[in-house]
């Protein structure tokens, strides 16, 4: 009965694409990687080696089994007026199956079933009457905003909800809602009614400021929960049920205005919710706060030509918060470099080389054993050939073999399999279209 589920939703959304595929209208694009990884006992499974809050760059060693499809439909009007439905299905990446090569029969995520999840979907109009040239409004579920470091893949500053908002080319502001996540990770539900405790954030941007060497935005996030669970409810009796995030965004000429490529410098504030937001990253894991949690996010991140043959990423991070996330404090600080040098016009030889640290002010308060440190250091280095039919940085399709070494200083934590270093090995396919 399964697989006759499976079969039966591949075979709708295969036909239900190639009936809308030859439409001018329709535009279809998609994401996908895919790969295993073993360690030096053959066996499958990913590590704490990847990427992960900024504090390692490099994520060799951890390939997601993932396929998204995006696509847009866009409309118009004799009168002028435009609008376009645009929309993300996801497979995989997520669930506590992720890491395994899974057979045929087998699920991708947590459980016995597998199937596409929607993400984003949302309807935007433009070219409106009564509304200033260049300006549009939107409204449905989205990933608003986004934004991620360059090696580490971190989103740092997104609105991710259901909302709507208003935008033209300097300024934009959105409402966003989402509700509140539990410990594991996973949405609240089952509560009495009326006790959702739905978080709210109203995003304020400032864009395309022009400055000496680039442009900066500017943005404020007031943040609003309903129904925040307080101590005689089982929760703290100072959690936040509101929150302020602030930051600024500068969009540097090429690489800190010194060679060809690109470059960005962020910072972020947030107390209340916005601690657990830090500053500017809103969802469902941003309830919880406390009135008193505070975040504090510097970033520095791009990509490099430094000839004609040899490029890199660059990227680092500090990430400092006081009572968030169930720690009375908090810091992890991340840098990492990512070289590729083009053989040829197919083959690339890349490197991703990443030092991260980590202070937690008591390691029990996330349930850590006796023996974990305070303070760690990791080290990782990803070495991989790159097989492309466009040899850039950024060029897809490719496929990629790779070695992963990781190692961190930490008595307390073992990596993977018991050991606070190991090497790991595998390939990897990845594509955008």
């Amino acid at each position: 009965m399964f697989n006759k589920k499976i079969f039966l939703a591949a075979a709708i959304l295969a036909c239900s694409i190639s009936s809308v595929a030859m439409a001018d209208d329709l535009e279809l694009h998609g994401y996908a990687k895919t790969g295993v990884t073993l360690d030096s006992d053959l066996s499958s499974g990913g590590s704490e080696f990847s990427k992960g809050d900024f504090f390692l760059g490099t994520n060799g060693s951890n390939p997601a089994n993932q396929f998204e499809l995006v696509g847009t439909k866009r409309f118009s009007s004799d009168n002028g007026a435009q609008g376009r439905l645009d929309f993300r299905l996801e497979y995989g990446n997520g669930g506590d199956a992720k890491n395994y090569l899974m057979s045929s029969s087998g699920g991708e995520t947590a459980g016995t079933e597998s199937y596409f999840e929607l993400k984003e979907a949302y309807v935007t109009l433009e070219k409106l009457d009564f509304l200033p040239e260049g300006s549009s409004v939107w409204a449905g579920r989205k990933f608003y905003g986004r934004d991620s470091t360059a090696n580490s893949g971190e989103f740092w500053k997104q609105s991710s909800g259901v909302g709507f908002g208003y935008e033209t080319n300097k300024f934009a502001v959105a409402l966003v809602g989402s509700d509140v996540d539990d410990l594991s990770g996973t949405i609240i539900t089952g509560l009495p009614e009326g006790d959702r405790k739905t978080l709210l954030v109203l995003d304020t941007r400032i864009k395309n400021i022009k400055v000496p060497g680039g442009s900066v935005e500017a943005q404020v996030n007031l943040y609003a929960q309903k129904n925040a669970q307080k101590s005689e409810e089982g929760g703290n009796s100072d959690t936040a049920d509101t929150g302020i995030g602030a930051g600024l965004t500068y969009n540097i000429n090429k690489w800190y205005g010194i060679k060809d490529g690109w470059s960005k410098a962020a910072i972020a504030f947030g107390t209340g919710i916005g601690g657990h937001a830090k500053g500017l990253n809103f969802g469902s894991w941003a309830g919880g706060a406390k009135e008193d949690s505070s975040s504090i996010l510097a970033t520095t991140y791009g990509v490099v030509n430094l000839s004609d043959k040899l490029q890199m990423g660059t990227e680092v991070s500090l990430h400092q918060g006081k009572e968030i996330y169930g720690l009375d404090s908090l810091t992890r600080f991340g840098v990492s470099v990512s070289p590729s040098y083009k053989v040829s016009k197919n083959l690339r030889m890349t490197a991703d080389v990443s030092v991260g640290y980590q202070k937690l002010d008591d390691p029990a308060d996330w349930g850590k054993p006796a023996a974990y440190d305070k303070s760690e250091s990791r080290v990782a280095l990803t070495l991989a050939p790159v097989i492309t039919i466009n040899n850039d940085f950024y060029g897809r399709p490719q496929i990629k073999p790779f070695v992963t070494f990781g190692n961190t200083t930490n008595d307390g934590n073992k990596i993977y399999n018991d050991k606070k270093s190991g090497t790991f090995f595998g390939v990897v396919g990845e594509v955008w279209f």
